[in-house]
């Protein structure tokens, strides 16, 4: 799953809002229909202090606002939506919410299938966390519609669906996938501490339902990603695609470059089209980590490249990320080749194009190349990126 390059690609955007969002409702605290967008953004962006004053929002509006509302009020959408969220995050600010979690599961079912589903899960907040005594698998399965993903919470484990949910670029995010981020993430908490495992919920927000896969994040995407086909100026910084992410590896480095939900795979299909022209200017994307890391930071970046020797390795997952309902859309137009290798527009890539071919795991070899192909490259193989100069 790649819930964390998604989120890695979305924080900064997100932390702006927060930003913004918290600053408007602490001149103005009432009850607005959007209520849990600023303290999921701020969660989310982890800063200490965005967190701080997130926590306080919530536990404000719950106190002031939510607690007040008679039983069969609570399951309405307009109000679960927000509560389900709030409520956890005003737990998380040290005020127990176990006696509104169980007001929430014995009130009238909603109508509206999505909160019966999100009502579900806060009924299993309200007694201690059982293992189920047969796991649900991870099945691979495209999230197009409220019915996909309502599909996924009953058939899907907690870890998956919680990852799913924590995709802010998803078509989905606004109406579907953001009231069930915390809840989930909550959820998989309490699994993690069943397990052993020492976590903080926050943690499990900033970095997806494994955040132990993922410890040495060394950069996030820090500007606004311009179109993958576009003219890139040396001059404006603007027109640089960038990293979504780069992480410490051992003695080297892995560098993301996530295509997300919203590529556009027709781009794949035009004749002579190079829809990866973006990864031949890659000592402009290392000039934004420069910009964005402490002289200190650069300076072990600096350290970890040329102890690598230039030679970036490739690692592509297979295609059980989704892809969103424009590129399914797209994907329909297309055949035979096509078809497949548009299947991976959704993958993680280092400094590389996707696999062709969706494969039940992420592949890596290498070669070398001085050009950049215009197509997918052949499955089962692995590329090296070109070797760029140090800044």
């Amino acid at each position: 799953m790649m819930c964390w390059v998604n989120l890695c690609s979305t924080r900064y955007r997100l932390r702006a809002s927060a930003s913004a969002l918290l600053t408007d409702w602490e001149q103005d605290t009432g009850l607005r229909p959007n209520s849990l967008q600023p303290v999921l953004h701020a969660l989310i962006a982890g800063d200490a202090p965005l967190v701080k004053r997130a926590l306080a929002l919530a536990d404000r509006l719950i106190s002031t606002f939510f607690e007040g509302f008679e039983d069969a009020d609570l399951t309405a959408p307009a109000a679960l939506s927000n509560i389900a969220g709030l409520s956890i995050a005003a737990h998380l600010a040290g005020k127990d919410q176990s006696a509104l979690w169980q007001r929430i599961a014995a009130a009238p079912a909603p109508r509206d299938t999505a909160m019966r589903a999100l009502q579900a899960v806060i009924a299993r907040l309200t007694s201690p966390y059982v293992p189920p005594g047969e796991a649900p698998r991870a099945k691979k399965h495209f999230i197009r519609s409220q019915s996909d993903w309502l599909w996924r919470l009953g058939h899907s484990p907690v870890p998956q669906i919680f990852d799913l949910s924590a995709s802010p670029d998803h078509s989905l995010w606004p109406y579907d996938l953001s009231s069930f981020v915390l809840p989930l993430g909550y959820e998989r908490h309490r699994q993690l501490e069943a397990e052993g495992h020492k976590v903080s919920p926050l943690h499990l927000f900033q970095r997806g339902a494994y955040p132990e896969r993922h410890p040495h994040v060394l950069y996030e995407r820090s500007h606004p990603r311009p179109p993958t086909v576009s003219t890139t100026d040396p001059r404006d910084p603007s027109t640089w695609f960038g990293f979504d992410a780069v992480e410490a590896d051992g003695k080297g480095l892995r560098v993301y470059h996530y295509l997300g939900f919203r590529f556009r795979a027709p781009l794949l299909f035009r004749e002579g089209l190079n829809a990866f022209g973006f990864l031949g200017q890659l000592d402009n994307d290392w000039q934004l980590v420069r910009e964005a890391l402490s002289a200190e930071a650069w300076s072990d970046v600096e350290q970890r490249r040329r102890e690598q020797g230039g030679d970036v390795p490739i690692d592509v997952p297979d295609d059980s990320f989704p892809v969103g309902a424009e590129q399914e859309e797209a994907l329909g137009r297309a055949t035979g080749d096509e078809l497949r290798g548009a299947r991976n527009d959704a993958a993680r890539v280092r400094h590389a194009v996707p696999n062709p071919r969706p494969g039940p795991a992420s592949r890596a070899a290498r070669t070398s190349s001085s050009t950049m192909p215009t197509r997918p490259p052949c499955p089962r193989r692995t590329w090296r990126a070109p070797r760029t100069t140090l800044a």
